[in-house]
């Protein structure tokens, strides 16, 4: 405190001051939370791009070069992409 009780202030005086340390600190997790949920975006992102280009190469292929199970864990794995990359963008909002 810059004054003390009954003293008299004049109008424009600084009669406190916050201490901003912990909002500065708190800005700062929140800058560094929100660069690393940028970052899993971007990496759902590429998981899902590379998922989603083997998908469309093996459906590229003739249907009896491929094993409906290999096609199966082909589509899971862009799913899995997707929903992973959905949940990383709401994170990142």
């Amino acid at each position: 405190m810059n004054v003390t009780d009954n003293q008299r202030v004049k109008a424009g005086e600084v009669l406190f001051t916050i201490d901003d340390t912990p909002y500065r600190i708190a800005v700062l997790n929140a800058q560094a939370q929100l660069a690393k949920a940028q970052a899993e975006v971007a990496k759902a992102q590429a998981e899902q791009s590379k998922a989603a280009s083997e998908a469309r190469r093996r459906r590229s292929l003739s249907q009896n070069a491929i094993s409906a199970e290999d096609l199966e864990n082909v589509n899971t794995a862009l799913n899995t992409a997707t929903t992973t990359l959905a949940a990383a963008r709401a994170g990142s909002a």
